[in-house]
């Protein structure tokens, strides 16, 4: 069984975004949010709900399982 770890899941938002090149605060108007909520998630502290997951992934080019490092999971 795969676990949820807030630890992992910021830091593939950080990987994504820098991928995308993309600062804290583009990331962070792109979804509605600010740039120390971006920070929260990136670092750990704080997990987005399933709505923001959503709107980041999609800022993000990819799907919420990639996020969650889940890949392709049906």
């Amino acid at each position: 069984m795969m676990r949820f770890s807030p630890h992992d899941l910021g830091e593939v938002i950080y990987q994504r975004r820098h991928l995308k090149h993309m600062s804290q605060e583009d990331l962070a108007r792109e979804v509605g949010l600010s740039a120390n909520t971006i920070f929260k998630y990136e670092s750990g502290v704080q997990s987005p709900g399933s709505d923001k997951l959503v709107s980041l992934a999609e800022a993000l080019e990819c799907s919420p399982n990639d996020l969650l490092g889940w890949g392709d999971r049906k």
